[in-house]
Formats: C-alpha cells, sequence, structure tokens
C-alpha cells in the first residue's frame, strides 16, 4: 500500500504553499484558486505529496504552540 498525501487546514494555503516551493524545493502539482483555494505540493520524487486547504467550518490547528514532535508520521 503506497500513502498517497496528507492534507492540513491551514489559514493561508496559497501563502503557505509558495514558502514550501520557494524554501523546500517543492513543487505545485494542483491548484485550486477558490474556496478552499487547494494546493497539492509534491517533492522531487513526485512520491511524497502534501495538500494545504482553508476550510472556515473544520478547526486549523496552531502548530506553533505545540512541540515539534506533536506532528509526525
Amino acid at each position: 500500500m503506497r500513502f498517497e498525501h496528507f492534507a492540513l487546514n491551514v489559514e493561508a494555503p496559497v501563502k503557505m504553499a509558495q514558502w514550501y516551493c520557494e524554501h523546500l524545493g517543492l513543487h505545485l502539482v494542483f491548484e485550486q484558486d477558490e474556496p478552499p483555494y487547494m494546493r497539492f505540493l509534491a517533492d522531487e520524487t513526485d512520491q511524497v505529496v502534501m495538500e494545504l486547504y482553508q476550510n472556515p467550518n473544520a478547526p486549523i490547528t496552531n502548530h506553533s504552540k505545540n512541540h515539534h514532535l506533536v506532528f509526525h508520521m
């Protein structure tokens, strides 16, 4: 079984996607310019894919207040 992707509900998916591309070398695979502003980002192998989106009706985790080992896959 292959792990296809993981998704994060974030406040600013467009800005966050730009940061991941500029600083971590990910590239944009898919984007949606209307809500929920989905962005699918992949690494150079296209094997690791992250989805960023904004859903105001669901809780958004404040990762800056969590210990860095709280989010571990």
